[in-house]
């Protein structure tokens, strides 16, 4: 979880960090240590029926499109 333009943070404590007063918003976090350096998730909105591509990540717009 990163905001736009940051750096995915890869414990749990920078993640709350970043989220800020936000981060209060969160009902649950689960620490699994240092996670491993891995591509930027892949942001979809669904909200109008159709997907729109917010943040190309891991999974491409190709990927998506068989979907």
């Amino acid at each position: 979880a990163n905001l736009a333009g940051e750096p995915s943070p890869r414990e749990i404590g920078g993640i709350l960090a970043q989220l800020g007063a936000r981060s209060s918003k969160i009902d649950l976090t689960i620490d699994a240590g240092l996670l491993p350096e891995r591509s930027a998730s892949t942001v979809v909105d669904v909200s109008m029926g159709e997907l729109r591509i917010l943040r190309e990540g891991a999974v491409s717009a190709a990927e998506l499109a068989g979907l």
